[in-house]
């Protein structure tokens, strides 16, 4: 696996346009992944709106981690 020096420069090598692309598909990538995972804890999937902002996305997984998770109070199916 690649450091994250290694992969900065790898990008600072290419062409604008190719770095920008990468980039316009990585960010709402990251975002979409990070929204399905917590649609699947049971919270509202615009959480990864959270990740446009900086270090905004660090402090959602820390609320996320100490907040009350609502499948787990949910009663279980028959």
């Amino acid at each position: 696996m690649q450091s994250a020096g290694e992969i900065l420069t790898m990008l600072q090598g290419l062409p604008n346009w190719a770095a920008n692309l990468i980039m316009a598909l990585t960010i709402p990538y990251t975002m979409c992944m990070f929204g399905v995972i917590i649609k699947k804890t049971g919270r509202n999937p615009l959480w990864g709106l959270a990740l446009i902002i900086p270090y905004a996305g660090v402090a959602a997984a820390w609320v996320l981690a100490y907040a009350k998770w609502p499948r787990l109070d949910a009663k279980p199916k028959a």
